[in-house]
Protein backbone atom coordinates (compact mmCIF):
# COMPACT_ATOMS: atom_id res chain seq x y z
CA UNK A 1 0.00 0.00 0.00
CA UNK A 2 1.19 3.18 -0.77
CA UNK A 3 0.37 4.91 2.81
CA UNK A 4 2.62 2.03 4.56
CA UNK A 5 6.20 2.82 4.90
CA UNK A 6 8.96 0.27 5.91
CA UNK A 7 11.93 0.47 8.12
CA UNK A 8 14.10 -2.19 8.91
CA UNK A 9 16.55 -1.28 11.81
CA UNK A 10 19.54 -3.78 12.12
CA UNK A 11 20.58 -3.57 15.44
CA UNK A 12 24.38 -4.16 15.79
CA UNK A 13 23.66 -7.35 13.67
CA UNK A 14 26.70 -9.87 12.99
CA UNK A 15 25.39 -11.62 9.87
CA UNK A 16 24.64 -11.04 6.58
CA UNK A 17 21.46 -8.69 7.09
CA UNK A 18 22.88 -5.68 5.31
CA UNK A 19 23.41 -7.53 1.95
CA UNK A 20 20.51 -8.38 2.21
CA UNK A 21 18.62 -5.38 2.95
CA UNK A 22 20.71 -2.94 0.38
CA UNK A 23 18.91 -4.31 -2.46
CA UNK A 24 15.25 -3.06 -1.34
CA UNK A 25 16.73 0.39 0.42
CA UNK A 26 18.36 1.44 -3.23
CA UNK A 27 14.99 0.14 -4.94
CA UNK A 28 13.16 2.76 -2.38
CA UNK A 29 10.59 -0.21 -0.98
CA UNK A 30 12.03 0.50 2.45
CA UNK A 31 14.15 2.49 5.00
CA UNK A 32 17.26 0.93 6.23
CA UNK A 33 18.74 1.88 9.54
CA UNK A 34 22.10 0.27 11.39
CA UNK A 35 21.95 0.89 14.89
CA UNK A 36 25.39 -0.56 16.60
CA UNK A 37 24.04 0.04 20.24
CA UNK A 38 22.51 -3.44 21.05
CA UNK A 39 19.15 -3.71 22.53
CA UNK A 40 15.39 -3.71 21.32
CA UNK A 41 14.41 -0.90 23.33
CA UNK A 42 17.26 1.11 21.56
CA UNK A 43 16.25 -0.11 18.15
CA UNK A 44 12.47 0.87 18.44
CA UNK A 45 13.10 4.49 19.74
CA UNK A 46 15.20 4.34 16.71
CA UNK A 47 12.69 3.34 14.30
CA UNK A 48 10.31 6.18 15.72
CA UNK A 49 12.97 8.89 14.94
CA UNK A 50 13.24 7.39 11.44
CA UNK A 51 9.57 6.69 10.44
CA UNK A 52 7.14 9.19 9.24
CA UNK A 53 3.63 8.35 9.67
CA UNK A 54 1.40 8.91 12.70
CA UNK A 55 0.95 5.39 13.50
CA UNK A 56 4.21 2.97 14.15
CA UNK A 57 3.21 -1.10 13.72
CA UNK A 58 6.34 -2.71 15.46
CA UNK A 59 7.36 -6.48 14.43
CA UNK A 60 9.81 -9.05 15.31
CA UNK A 61 12.52 -10.43 12.58
CA UNK A 62 11.48 -14.21 13.45
CA UNK A 63 7.49 -13.36 12.68
CA UNK A 64 5.85 -14.06 9.53
CA UNK A 65 2.46 -12.40 8.82
CA UNK A 66 -0.75 -13.38 6.58
CA UNK A 67 -1.88 -11.48 3.64
CA UNK A 68 -4.24 -9.29 4.98
CA UNK A 69 -2.02 -8.36 8.03
CA UNK A 70 -1.31 -4.76 6.95
CA UNK A 71 -5.31 -4.44 5.62
CA UNK A 72 -6.66 -5.56 9.21
CA UNK A 73 -4.32 -2.64 10.98
CA UNK A 74 -5.16 -0.15 8.21
CA UNK A 75 -8.91 -1.07 9.12
CA UNK A 76 -8.65 -0.70 12.69
CA UNK A 77 -6.78 2.63 12.48
CA UNK A 78 -9.27 4.05 10.87
CA UNK A 79 -12.40 2.86 12.72
CA UNK A 80 -11.51 2.50 16.42
CA UNK A 81 -11.74 5.93 17.77
CA UNK A 82 -9.50 6.84 20.61
CA UNK A 83 -7.03 3.89 20.30
CA UNK A 84 -3.84 5.22 21.20
CA UNK A 85 -2.39 1.22 20.67
CA UNK A 86 -3.14 -1.79 18.71
CA UNK A 87 -2.25 -5.22 19.50
CA UNK A 88 -3.00 -8.93 17.62
CA UNK A 89 -2.35 -12.48 18.02
CA UNK A 90 1.40 -14.38 18.10
CA UNK A 91 1.21 -17.87 17.35
CA UNK A 92 4.17 -19.57 18.09
CA UNK A 93 5.65 -22.49 15.67
CA UNK A 94 8.07 -24.63 16.83
CA UNK A 95 10.92 -25.65 14.02
CA UNK A 96 11.07 -29.28 15.70
CA UNK A 97 8.42 -30.82 18.13
CA UNK A 98 8.83 -30.47 21.49
CA UNK A 99 9.52 -31.73 24.39
CA UNK A 100 6.88 -33.05 27.16
CA UNK A 101 8.55 -31.22 29.86
CA UNK A 102 9.05 -27.67 27.31
CA UNK A 103 5.21 -28.38 26.39
CA UNK A 104 3.85 -28.07 29.86
CA UNK A 105 5.44 -24.92 30.62
CA UNK A 106 4.31 -23.79 27.04
CA UNK A 107 1.10 -24.83 28.37
CA UNK A 108 1.32 -22.91 31.40
CA UNK A 109 3.29 -20.01 30.71
CA UNK A 110 2.56 -19.05 27.10
CA UNK A 111 4.78 -15.67 27.13
CA UNK A 112 7.46 -17.84 27.77
CA UNK A 113 7.21 -18.23 23.93
CA UNK A 114 5.60 -15.01 23.22
CA UNK A 115 2.09 -16.33 22.65
CA UNK A 116 -0.83 -13.82 22.67
CA UNK A 117 -4.75 -14.80 21.96
CA UNK A 118 -7.36 -13.13 23.97
CA UNK A 119 -9.74 -14.18 22.14
CA UNK A 120 -11.83 -13.94 18.68
CA UNK A 121 -13.55 -10.18 19.87
CA UNK A 122 -12.35 -6.80 18.95
CA UNK A 123 -12.57 -4.92 21.90
CA UNK A 124 -10.25 -2.25 24.73
CA UNK A 125 -7.12 -4.27 26.58
CA UNK A 126 -8.29 -5.07 29.86
CA UNK A 127 -5.83 -3.23 32.68
CA UNK A 128 -2.49 -4.45 33.01
CA UNK A 129 -3.18 -6.41 29.59
CA UNK A 130 -1.19 -5.10 26.66
CA UNK A 131 0.27 -6.36 23.36
CA UNK A 132 3.63 -8.09 22.73
CA UNK A 133 6.10 -6.58 20.91
CA UNK A 134 5.87 -9.00 18.32
CA UNK A 135 2.85 -6.95 17.18
CA UNK A 136 1.64 -4.25 17.84
CA UNK A 137 0.77 -0.31 16.75
CA UNK A 138 1.39 2.99 18.41
CA UNK A 139 0.82 6.17 17.60
CA UNK A 140 4.44 7.56 16.80
CA UNK A 141 4.69 11.02 18.85
CA UNK A 142 3.97 8.75 22.06
CA UNK A 143 7.16 6.82 21.72
CA UNK A 144 8.61 10.42 21.30
CA UNK A 145 6.54 10.95 24.52
CA UNK A 146 7.36 7.90 26.20
CA UNK A 147 10.23 6.47 24.60
CA UNK A 148 11.47 2.81 25.61
CA UNK A 149 13.44 2.32 28.54
CA UNK A 150 16.55 0.64 27.50
CA UNK A 151 17.82 -0.48 30.78
CA UNK A 152 14.92 -3.09 29.78
CA UNK A 153 14.10 -5.31 27.32
CA UNK A 154 16.01 -7.90 25.77
CA UNK A 155 19.55 -7.54 24.74
CA UNK A 156 22.37 -9.61 23.36
CA UNK A 157 22.78 -12.01 26.03
CA UNK A 158 20.08 -10.85 28.53
CA UNK A 159 17.00 -12.12 28.75
CA UNK A 160 14.51 -9.81 31.24
CA UNK A 161 11.93 -8.28 29.41
CA UNK A 162 9.99 -5.07 30.75
CA UNK A 163 10.11 -2.34 28.19
CA UNK A 164 6.59 -3.14 26.89
CA UNK A 165 5.28 -3.02 30.31
CA UNK A 166 6.80 0.07 31.71
CA UNK A 167 5.69 1.93 28.35
CA UNK A 168 2.23 0.67 27.87
CA UNK A 169 1.76 1.19 32.23
CA UNK A 170 2.84 4.60 31.33
CA UNK A 171 0.28 5.19 27.99
CA UNK A 172 -2.38 3.68 30.20
CA UNK A 173 -1.64 5.77 33.53
CA UNK A 174 -2.00 8.92 31.01
CA UNK A 175 -5.81 7.49 30.49
CA UNK A 176 -5.15 6.30 26.73
CA UNK A 177 -6.72 2.95 25.69
CA UNK A 178 -5.80 0.18 23.87
CA UNK A 179 -7.41 -2.47 21.32
CA UNK A 180 -7.64 -5.38 20.94
CA UNK A 181 -7.11 -6.51 16.85
CA UNK A 182 -8.15 -10.49 16.59
CA UNK A 183 -7.75 -11.27 12.75
CA UNK A 184 -3.84 -9.46 12.52
CA UNK A 185 -1.95 -12.22 13.54
CA UNK A 186 1.77 -13.33 13.09
CA UNK A 187 3.39 -16.45 13.22
CA UNK A 188 6.14 -16.59 15.56
CA UNK A 189 9.07 -18.81 14.53
CA UNK A 190 10.90 -20.24 17.83
CA UNK A 191 14.37 -22.04 17.21
CA UNK A 192 15.47 -25.19 18.70
CA UNK A 193 18.04 -23.59 20.72
CA UNK A 194 14.68 -21.40 23.09
CA UNK A 195 12.79 -24.44 23.85
CA UNK A 196 15.59 -26.27 25.42
CA UNK A 197 15.47 -26.10 29.40
CA UNK A 198 18.52 -24.19 29.55
CA UNK A 199 17.13 -21.45 27.87
CA UNK A 200 13.58 -21.49 29.22
CA UNK A 201 15.07 -21.67 32.84
CA UNK A 202 16.43 -17.91 32.12
CA UNK A 203 13.28 -16.91 30.69
CA UNK A 204 11.61 -17.57 33.84
CA UNK A 205 14.59 -15.86 35.85
CA UNK A 206 14.24 -12.78 33.52
CA UNK A 207 10.54 -12.66 33.68
CA UNK A 208 10.60 -12.71 37.36
CA UNK A 209 13.08 -9.61 37.40
CA UNK A 210 10.29 -7.68 35.73
CA UNK A 211 7.33 -9.17 38.55
CA UNK A 212 9.57 -7.60 40.94
CA UNK A 213 10.09 -4.11 39.01
CA UNK A 214 6.57 -4.17 39.66
CA UNK A 215 6.78 -5.20 43.08
CA UNK A 216 8.36 -2.33 43.60
CA UNK A 217 7.00 -0.09 41.86
CA UNK A 218 3.70 -0.79 43.76
CA UNK A 219 5.38 -0.82 47.18
CA UNK A 220 3.85 -4.62 47.67
CA UNK A 221 4.69 -6.38 51.10
CA UNK A 222 7.47 -8.99 50.69
CA UNK A 223 5.17 -11.42 52.40
CA UNK A 224 3.05 -12.68 49.53
CA UNK A 225 6.40 -13.21 47.42
CA UNK A 226 8.33 -15.21 49.93
CA UNK A 227 4.87 -17.55 50.60
CA UNK A 228 4.90 -18.38 46.87
CA UNK A 229 8.66 -19.09 46.92
CA UNK A 230 7.55 -21.65 50.23
CA UNK A 231 4.63 -22.83 47.90
CA UNK A 232 6.86 -24.19 45.45
CA UNK A 233 9.96 -25.64 47.58
CA UNK A 234 7.32 -27.65 48.95
CA UNK A 235 5.35 -28.61 46.18
CA UNK A 236 8.74 -29.41 43.87
CA UNK A 237 9.56 -32.62 45.41
CA UNK A 238 6.06 -34.09 44.91
CA UNK A 239 5.84 -32.76 41.23
CA UNK A 240 9.03 -35.45 40.76
CA UNK A 241 6.73 -38.34 41.47
CA UNK A 242 4.27 -37.17 38.45
CA UNK A 243 4.43 -36.83 34.93
CA UNK A 244 7.76 -35.94 33.26
CA UNK A 245 6.96 -32.26 32.71
CA UNK A 246 5.44 -31.44 35.92
CA UNK A 247 9.42 -31.56 37.82
CA UNK A 248 10.19 -28.58 34.99
CA UNK A 249 7.45 -27.26 35.80
CA UNK A 250 7.45 -26.59 39.14
CA UNK A 251 11.35 -25.67 39.20
CA UNK A 252 10.38 -22.86 36.25
CA UNK A 253 8.45 -21.57 38.81
CA UNK A 254 10.60 -21.94 41.62
CA UNK A 255 13.15 -19.59 39.62
CA UNK A 256 10.75 -17.10 38.86
CA UNK A 257 9.32 -16.38 42.04
CA UNK A 258 12.85 -16.74 43.37
CA UNK A 259 14.09 -13.70 40.94
CA UNK A 260 10.70 -12.05 42.12
CA UNK A 261 11.75 -12.02 45.31
CA UNK A 262 15.80 -11.17 44.82
CA UNK A 263 14.86 -7.95 42.30
CA UNK A 264 11.31 -6.53 44.09
CA UNK A 265 13.72 -5.21 47.42
CA UNK A 266 16.53 -4.55 46.25
CA UNK A 267 16.98 -0.52 45.83
CA UNK A 268 19.37 -0.09 43.14
CA UNK A 269 19.24 2.46 40.68
CA UNK A 270 18.32 0.19 38.07
CA UNK A 271 15.17 -0.43 39.92
CA UNK A 272 13.66 2.93 40.08
CA UNK A 273 10.38 4.06 38.50
CA UNK A 274 11.07 5.99 35.19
Amino acid sequence: SSCVEFVVVDNASTDDTHDRMMPFANAGRLTYIKEPRPGLSVARNTAATVAVGEWLLYLDDDVLVESNFLDEYLAAIHSVRGASFLGGPIRPEFDEPISPAVAQIANSYAWCFSALDIGPTQRAFDPDVYPYGANMAVRRELVHRHPFRTDLGFKHGSLVPGEETAFFHALTSAGLIGYWIPTAAVRHRVPMARTRLSYVFRRAIGQGREEGVKAFRSGRSSLWAIRSVLDEVFRLPFAVFKQPGATALSFFRLLMVMSLLRNAYRRQPEYTTE
